[in-house]
């Protein structure tokens, strides 16, 4: 039960994160700069923690064993930043959330499917494509009323 809570927590800080992130390229004038101040803030908090954690660092051989795809996580995420910083103000963070929410999880679907990027298989069945479907249709009861 506590991974429930703690998924419900990490998708409730993404609509914070909409909203905090939009004020943030309102006030800076420049969506790219917003993006920027977001994910600096985010690295001295993630480089406090792992000095406080002492966190060992990786070797050169483990780093070079890392898939070159696997590095592009942090591209994402900045891309999602910066296309909320963009987007929110436009359409609301329900809208702009809701249809986040549905991407991920169509391209979930997908990537489980295939047993993508490492993952293991989970094929897709008519329930999880009603998920998809319901998602979507979530957000356009958001954006329409």
């Amino acid at each position: 039960m506590i991974w429930i809570w703690a998924g419900l927590a990490a998708g409730a800080g993404l609509a914070a994160q909409a909203a905090i992130n939009s004020r943030l390229g309102r006030e800076l004038g420049n969506p790219a700069l917003a993006t920027l101040a977001s994910f600096l803030t985010g690295i001295v908090l993630v480089a406090t923690y792992c000095v406080v954690v002492r966190a060992q660092l990786p070797s050169a051989a483990a780093l070079l064993r890392v898939p070159a795809w696997a590095w592009l996580g942090g591209s994402l995420g900045a891309a999602y930043v910066a296309t909320i910083i963009v987007v929110t103000p436009k359409i609301g963070v329900g809208t702009m959330s809701g249809l986040a929410v549905g991407g991920q999880m169509a391209t979930a679907v997908v990537l489980d499917h295939f047993g993508a990027l490492g993952l293991e298989r989970h094929p897709v069945t008519p329930a999880r494509i009603a998920g998809v479907v319901l998602v979507v249709a979530g957000v356009f009861l958001l954006k329409r009323f």
